[in-house]
């Protein structure tokens, strides 16, 4: 492997608003790769991007890029595009670029080529000339994500690239980082775990200041933070759930179920049963059509427990008396909201700033106060809500409504087709060779 182009040790960083410090965050990031951090809220991610970009150098430690301290590096190598979106408000989307060009010392030709590249690629070119003040939220950040690119760092630091993004513009996003890592380090911040699982060549779990993980998405899937296996049970339409759970907890004893999709059941297999798999998984196999199963599956925990249950409050006694970070507040909020199901309940994006882990219990909520007789009028950025918990829908654009009407209609004739992504590593080509 080639050297490390930015090693990081941050003994301590300095923390604001009573959010928990950074402390011994050791960990090395390298060329043509995509380091992604994932935390929660308030879990210091920022506070790694300040140090890294030389924003805030840390309180105790060294960040280090071509084994040269960040303070005696030129700031040319470094681009960073932080959560608050710096943009001049009375340029335009092309003068804002240009001035980060100009700051680099790009020239007038290449730069006109380049913000072209980027504004096309990001969908900003129509709004090109239009002044940063009138753009939307999702355009400024897409903006402040391509002026981070703007002549040519070698190394670019996106603090939450995807905030207030939809999954299209979030895509649009993806595509340009995949494309742009080619001789380049590129860091980022996120606390959606399918982003860091898609983007990250390497990953960074933190929790309260604290690095729980550092390695590729692939080995912490197969060593790291090991809960087992799971095993899937697709079940007919007659359950014979009580039976096939008898057999299991003959061979697994702590094994514990689960069911998220209709006549589907899941079994969580400590590590320490593996031996007892095999003939599980035989037993299973020779009573398939007595049980009326389906199909039998089994594989690793997902990484999406893996990560609950690492940024989970429970998972260490010793952290103590948990403070509410950003997401517990949001769904306090809406709890309130929902006290006593009232007629009419009216909800200002309620998943804003809930991680993906349990943004899914926010919805499961509002359905069942729906069930109750309970209107609910909400707004969202993330079209998955309205997929999953609304019967109507309003479509605004730049402050006009583009569209109403049923979630399924809206599926029909705005659904040009479906993607399909497929990532394929390195070493996985190498192997597939020989």
């Amino acid at each position: 492997m080639s050297p490390a182009v930015v090693q990081t040790l941050i003994l301590s960083q300095r923390s604001h608003k009573r959010k928990p410090p950074l402390t011994n965050f050791a960990m090395n990031m390298y060329d043509d790769q995509i380091t992604a951090i994932l935390g929660l809220s308030d879990s210091g991610k920022s506070a790694i991007t300040n140090s890294i970009s030389g924003s805030i150098p840390p309180q105790s430690g060294s960040v280090k890029i071509d084994d040269r301290d960040i303070a005696r590096s030129t700031r040319t190598l470094v681009g960073l595009s932080p959560q608050h979106n710096p943009l001049f408000a009375n340029l335009t989307v092309k003068q804002n670029m240009y001035i980060f060009y100009a700051l680099r010392g790009t020239s007038a030709h290449g730069r006109v080529r380049a913000t072209a590249r980027y504004l096309k690629a990001l969908e900003l070119w129509q709004v090109r000339d239009v002044k940063g003040r009138c753009l939307s939220t999702a355009d400024r950040r897409r903006l402040s994500v391509a002026c981070a690119f703007c002549g040519n760092p070698r190394i670019v630091v996106l603090d939450e690239p995807t905030e207030s993004l939809e999954p299209c513009e979030r895509r649009l996003v993806w595509d340009l980082l995949q494309s742009e890592k080619r001789c380049r380090t590129l860091i980022i911040t996120t606390y959606h775990i399918e982003e860091a699982d898609v983007l990250g060549d390497r990953l960074a779990i933190l929790c309260d200041g604290n690095l729980l993980f550092n390695g590729t998405s692939t080995f912490l899937k197969k060593h790291a933070m090991v809960l087992g296996y799971q095993l899937v049970c697709s079940q007919g339409e007659v359950c014979e759930e009580p039976q096939i759970t008898s057999l299991i907890t003959s061979y697994i004893p702590e094994t514990t179920a689960s069911s998220d999709k209709p006549f589907e059941i899941s079994y969580s297999i400590p590590q320490s049963y593996c031996r007892s798999i095999v003939p599980l998984l035989k037993e299973l196999e020779g009573g398939a059509n007595c049980f009326n199963m389906g199909a039998i599956g089994i594989g690793t925990t997902p990484i999406i427990n893996k990560f609950v249950k690492a940024t989970s409050p429970c998972a260490d006694s010793s952290r103590g008396n948990c403070k509410y970070t950003v997401s517990d507040k949001r769904k306090l909020s809406t709890a309130i909201a929902v006290i006593g199901t009232p007629p009419l309940i009216i909800l200002d994006e309620p998943t804003a700033g809930v991680e993906k882990a349990h943004r899914s219990d926010v919805l499961d909520v509002l359905k069942s106060v729906n069930e109750c007789g309970s209107t609910i009028l909400l707004s969202s950025n993330n079209i998955e809500d309205f997929q999953s918990l609304c019967n109507r829908m309003a479509l605004l654009k730049r402050g006009k409504v583009v569209g109403i009407g049923s979630v399924e209609s809206f599926r029909n004739s705005l659904t040009p087709g479906l993607i399909l992504m497929v990532k394929i590593r390195p070493h996985a080509i190498i192997q597939s060779v020989r």
